[in-house]
């Protein structure tokens, strides 16, 4: 028997990203038995359906179900009504920024017929029109939620391993300019050999003459 509605709106909440300090390990565990169950979950619907389309028309048929649900204002119309169980058109339009009353109608309309979205007209003076999930949405909403957690979970993970290597090796460059390290040629050894300084390079000029009076201006290293 399919579960009541009045249970939906009491489990609405987006659930949040994981703490830091969380067992990185232990949450990508938990993400991998979830992907195994959903695998068998599919294999076992598909060996009791009683005709299973050909690959190609299934995966035109699933790409016509994400453009449709899922496709531009589509899914924020169900972000919306997750968030307000009921809400009215001016509700919805005020809680959706940028969208025209004209779009929005149309979306409403194409959610209903998809079976995602009730339209209720409320007998009241002047009539009333609220919008909610119907059981089919909910379990849409539900069942898309580990995903978006995985994938805020991942990218979360991504950024904070960019940022650190960044730093590391902000930190690698900053301490190799403190310690000045500059390679020479060493003049006493052959062109491949080079000695490590641990100063920076100064030098002086230093002027002169040769035996018969000219004048000389040369550069030394100290």
């Amino acid at each position: 028997m399919a579960p009541t509605r009045s249970s939906a709106p009491a489990a609405r909440g987006i659930v949040e990203p994981p703490a830091a300090g969380t067992d990185e390990e232990e949450i990508r565990r938990q993400f991998s038995e979830f992907r195994e169950s959903a695998v068998r979950l599919a294999e076992r619907v598909r060996d009791l359906s009683v005709a299973e389309p050909d690959p190609l028309t299934a995966a035109r048929a699933d790409l016509h179900l994400v453009r449709s649900i899922f496709g531009k204002w589509s899914s924020d119309v169900l972000v919306a009504l997750h968030a307000l169980p009921s809400a009215g058109f001016e509700e919805l339009r005020r809680s959706l920024h940028g969208i025209s009353p004209r779009v929005l109608s149309l979306k409403l309309k194409e959610l209903e017929q998809n079976g995602m979205v009730r339209r209720e007209i409320l007998d009241s003076r002047p009539p009333r029109v609220r919008y909610s999930l119907t059981e089919r949405g909910w379990t849409v909403a539900w069942l898309s939620q580990p995903v978006l957690l995985y994938l805020r979970f991942t990218d979360e993970t991504r950024t904070a391993r960019s940022s650190a290597a960044a730093r590391s090796e902000s930190t690698a460059l900053g301490a190799a300019e403190a310690r000045g390290a500059v390679r020479l040629r060493d003049p006493g050894g052959s062109d491949g050999e080079r000695l490590e300084a641990s100063v920076p390079l100064r030098s002086t000029t230093r002027r002169g003459g040769d035996s018969i009076g000219r004048s000389r201006v040369e550069t030394v290293a100290l």
